[in-house]
């Protein structure tokens, strides 16, 4: 009997040590998790800006050549009614004015800026929604990695905790990764 409840207190005292192991190294695991979340919000946050920027190039470009395109039909009439003028008869002058009326197309001008302005709403909204998410990420993170017992089993492992700073504080943010390289806010 003596046998059994030494192998049983053996059994147990590993099983604890495993536990506590376990249990010390999911913190770390936890807090590496959350670093993970705050690098996806600002891997969104870049990927929405860049999807913003190239959408207001491609509409810029878009606006800009139906403009053009709507100034050079508008010039066709305008000189075809100056020359039509000179014609003899008024005619001439209605058919010649209704042969560009029905080759005029429909511009999009307006349609495009209704567009370019929309894309811009939507984009902005999903950097403020990526914005909402990294900063929820960072509170978490912070809060996790100063909560007994999590700050000192962190400290103990040598876990440096990375000081992320806020994106709404009114000052320029500098975001450092891991590495210490600059992001994208500078």
């Amino acid at each position: 009997m003596k046998g059994k409840g030494i192998i049983i207190t053996i059994v147990s005292i590993i099983a604890l040590m495993l536990a506590v192991l376990f249990g010390v190294q999911g913190c770390q695991n936890s807090a590496i998790s959350r670093e993970e979340v705050i690098n996806q919000s600002l891997e969104q946050i870049s990927t929405e800006q860049a999807l913003l920027f190239d959408t207001l190039e491609e509409l810029g470009q878009s606006v800009k050549h139906g403009s053009e395109q709507e100034v050079a039909f508008q010039t066709t009439i305008a000189q075809m009614r100056s020359s039509a003028t000179t014609q003899s008869t008024d005619n001439n002058i209605q058919m010649a004015i209704q042969a560009v009326h029905e080759a005029y197309p429909t511009f999009q001008s307006t349609d495009l800026y209704k567009d370019l302005n929309n894309a811009i709403k939507r984009y902005n909204e999903n950097v403020a929604y990526a914005r909402k998410a990294y900063s929820k990420a960072t509170k978490e993170y912070r809060s996790y990695c100063r909560k007994f017992p999590n700050r000192n089993i962190l400290s103990m492992l040598g876990y440096e905790v990375i000081e992320y700073e806020s994106l709404y504080d009114g000052s320029s943010v500098k975001l450092e990764t891991k590495t210490g390289k600059p992001n994208m806010f500078e």
